[in-house]
């Protein structure tokens, strides 16, 4: 079955939770910008974390399905509409076969994730079928999608529950400073002046000029003690790099596998996600944690969506019928 695209959205790509094993072969991981809330879109359908999924950035696609299916929509805030009528974020979208959804622009946060049940049938390269656009690499030939691709999908006519909802909390509503983003010192925090605190004290924004590969914040110069030149070495995503100029870059999910600039710190993985969602101009600052602490929120969010994906295979099992046609 296809689902046809009469409007491609924004950088509208294919993509899972990465490509792992391979950055010591220089292969970035990719995945999506946002795990949290590709997880959740999968989950809200009963089916593994890692199913591909569709991420776009500030407006979504408008696809026409032949055949009928259940999607769920996850990330930055949007108004979509099937066949005209109004639909809801986070939770299951019964799709009548021949039907159109249409996703309208971000109205808050800046990514979302549209998942469908059984996974678009994309085949994986190297264990992953997200798009890495810089190799030319998964997905849909390894590029954004366009009007009038043709995305594969398993048809599903069986009953879908009602009453599942999940919340995705990742993404800034206002404009107003956010919650900080949680870090812990890297491997070259004590080569600026002020250290850690450095970066912490002060309130960055977000660039226009961030992609997949990393957000560049615009502020206060961090200043180096010494002109020690670094070590190239691994990097992940999350990192916190800083150039000559002084103004931070925090690598994202297409990033490179190594780096050479002094890494002033990383940020937690459970706050990637506000990264991933914010928009140019968002301000943003930043809090210091000890490892263990960012573990255990690790640790924690694991929990939760453990405990989201019992309780919504549960309804799947037994739903509230709701026929497809």
């Amino acid at each position: 079955m296809t689902a046809h695209l009469l409007a491609a959205g924004i950088l509208t790509t294919v993509q899972d939770l990465g490509r792992t094993g391979y950055r010591h072969l220089g292969v970035p991981t990719a995945g999506a910008m946002d795990p949290l809330a590709a997880a959740v879109a999968n989950l809200l359908l009963a089916q593994n974390a890692n199913t591909p999924v569709l991420e776009f950035t500030l407006m979504g696609p408008t696809l026409q399905f032949d055949e009928p299916t259940v999607v769920a929509l996850t990330g930055g805030g949007v108004n979509a509409r099937l066949d005209g009528a109004p639909v809801d974020m986070h939770q299951p979208i019964v799709i009548p076969a021949h039907s159109k959804l249409a996703i309208g622009p971000v109205q808050y946060g800046c990514r979302g994730y549209l998942s469908v049940k059984g996974g678009w049938q994309i085949a994986p390269k190297l264990g992953s079928a997200s798009t890495l656009i810089s190799a030319r690499l998964g997905g849909l030939d390894g590029r954004p999608l366009k009007r009038d691709d043709a995305l594969p999908y398993r048809s599903y006519r069986g009953p879908a529950p009602r009453g599942i909802a999940a919340r995705v909390p990742s993404n800034n509503r206002s404009r107003e400073a956010p919650k900080p983003v949680k870090v812990i010192a890297g491997p070259q925090a004590d080569a600026f002046s002020g250290g850690l605190d450095a970066l912490c004290e002060r309130v960055y924004r977000l660039s226009a000029d961030s992609d997949r590969m990393g957000c560049r914040l615009l502020g206060p110069t961090l200043v180096r003690d010494d002109d020690a030149e670094p070590v190239t070495e691994g990097a992940v995503p999350g990192t916190i790099q800083v150039p000559p100029d002084g103004q931070p870059i925090v690598l994202m999910a297409d990033s490179q596998p190594t780096g050479g600039y002094p890494k002033i710190a990383v940020i937690a993985s459970v706050d990637l996600p506000k990264l991933a969602q914010a928009r140019p101009g968002d301000p943003m600052s930043f809090i210091a944690i000890p490892l263990e602490q960012a573990r255990k929120e690790k640790r924690d969010r694991q929990s939760a969506l453990n405990r989201l994906a019992i309780a919504v295979a549960h309804r799947w099992k037994e739903p509230v019928p709701c026929a497809l046609i």
